[in-house]
């Protein structure tokens, strides 16, 4: 026979277990206020390779480095200085053409990761200069395009939260010439991982991106259309936000009065290879 003390100690051990399984059950999420808590002297390096197709057809490669210090804190915005060693861009007929040259920029964003302003300050070789420059306003104009998304909410998020926003902006299309490009985008905090990388191992939040969207233009007496899907994941360092890894596949198809269409595919991988704290 099982002893009132015995039975006693059995109905509490269960009355702990259920508990503790109910306050697991309804506790509410943990909620995070995602931003970038960078401190001056703060160093980071990235290694990123960009592969391409355009029509089935493999491009050459982008493969660069770039370090990442921080000058300036000051409220919400954040003053950052790039140098950056671009190892190739472009096939050798391509306007781009940039092989094994250093730049330095210096550019100011919100603590949210919106970009305010930005500045080439040197191109070493000089000569490739006004390529840097085409390159890098090219650059800037798909960042901001997508910084919509990209950009971490101003409100708290939770595990497995979603957050969508609409994206618009204007790319440039010839000479004084811009299509408007419109559409939605997601971003899904998925939850926590340990992240290896060359610079060590990280505790992260992990957010994926979603994002599709549209334009057309017509020109010269024709349409031309453009679509775009963008797909996405980043790493970001639970301590100050820093993005330790990122992966993005990109498709960008384009079409002129449904009789030419032409489809470009690219896949960059960014991977943190240094980090120095202050």
């Amino acid at each position: 026979m099982v002893s009132k003390v015995a039975a006693g100690i059995v109905v509490v051990i269960v009355i702990v277990v259920v508990g503790a399984a109910v306050y697991v059950l309804t506790r509410p999420p943990e909620a995070y206020e995602l931003f970038y808590d960078y401190q001056v002297g703060e160093y980071c390096v990235y290694e990123i390779t960009t592969t391409t197709t355009m029509n089935d057809t493999p491009m050459e490669n982008i493969s660069s480095t770039y370090s990442m210090k921080v000058i300036a804190v000051e409220d919400d915005e954040i003053t950052v200085g790039y140098t950056s060693t671009v190892e190739n861009i472009g096939p050798p007929s391509y306007e781009f053409t940039i092989e094994n040259a250093e730049v330095a920029m210096m550019a100011t964003m919100t603590n949210k990761g919106e970009m305010i302003s930005w500045e080439i300050e040197s191109v070493v070789p000089s000569e490739y200069w006004d390529n840097v420059e085409l390159y890098e306003n090219s650059q800037m104009v798909w960042s901001q395009l997508f910084q919509t998304i990209y950009a971490f909410p101003e409100e708290q998020v939770s595990i497995c939260q979603e957050w969508e926003k609409s994206v618009e902006g204007e790319i440039p299309w010839g000479p004084g010439m811009y299509m408007t490009l419109t559409g939605e985008g997601s971003a899904h905090l998925v939850g926590q991982e340990d992240v290896t990388v060359e610079a060590g191992t990280f505790d992260c939040l992990r957010i994926d991106y979603d994002t599709s969207v549209s334009g057309e233009l017509t020109y010269d007496n024709q349409m031309f259309t453009m679509n775009i899907t963008l797909e996405g994941t980043g790493w970001y360092s639970k301590k100050n936000c820093a993005e330790i890894r990122s992966t993005r596949s990109m498709v960008m198809s384009t079409e002129a009065d449904n009789y030419y269409r032409s489809e470009y595919l690219s896949e960059t991988v960014s991977e943190l290879i240094e980090y120095v704290t202050v």
